[in-house]
């Protein structure tokens, strides 16, 4: 059986979209077949959907209730655990600073393992992910982070660098065609980026990928996105 193509997939996510959260999910379960590199782009949902025109899903009900029903109905097909947060959507802009600053200064394996520790306490323990204390918290969870390099990383939360790369990451990620998250925006045969030969995916489905670049793809079905 000839080995898989490689895959650099380039995944823009804010940690509000739930559809972000099970997608990464399944990138991580696919891992194993796929040996993709995959590379974590911080964006914020609600600039991407005011740029491209996209309505949020809270502000239309029809769309908002099916979308209730289709993330549970997903998670529960992945055997992962999931609730909304009490108030939802709650804003996003201070924990995707964090991210931001982290994969600026961390490897991409603790932007990674911090984005799934975001994504449970959002999506499972329902906390607000405002509260610094909160951040902090999470980022001590991460093996072999220091003290000194959990209060940088929180420090830089609102230096103007995180808060212009942030904003500029959104605005690239809109320019590219994204009008939701997750945006997946794939280069075959590259461990590497290449926008000039890229194809962009979206939502959480990831078997469009698999039948696209003929992938081996077992896991549970996880479509759309916002």
């Amino acid at each position: 059986m000839p080995s898989p193509r490689k895959l650099c997939i380039e995944y823009c996510y804010d940690v509000v979209s739930p559809y972000a959260y099970l997608g990464l999910h399944s990138l991580q379960k696919v891992r194993p077949t796929w040996k993709h590199e995959l590379i974590l782009r911080p964006v914020l949902l609600g600039g991407i959907l005011k740029e491209s025109g996209n309505p949020p899903p809270p502000t239309v009900p029809n769309k908002f209730r099916f979308v209730q029903t289709d993330v549970a109905r997903r998670a529960k097909g992945l055997d992962l655990p999931f609730q909304f947060p009490t108030s939802f959507p709650p804003r996003t802009v201070t924990p995707m600073r964090l991210l931001t600053t982290v994969g600026n200064s961390a490897e991409a394996k603790q932007l990674e393992a911090l984005t799934g520790i975001l994504f449970h306490k959002m999506f499972v323990e329902g906390v607000d992910l405002n509260d610094l204390n909160v951040l902090r918290d999470a980022c001590q969870e991460l093996e072999g982070v220091s003290e000194t390099e959990v209060s940088h990383w929180i420090d830089s939360i609102d230096a103007p660098r995180t808060k212009e790369q942030l904003v500029v990451s959104t605005g690239e990620a809109v320019k590219r065609g994204a009008f939701g998250a997750p945006t997946l925006f794939v280069t075959a045969d590259s461990n590497v980026p290449d926008p000039s030969t890229c194809e962009m995916f979206f939502g959480s489905e990831l078997e469009n990928i698999a039948r696209h670049f003929d992938l081996p793809y077992s896991i549970g079905s996880t479509r759309n996105e916002d």
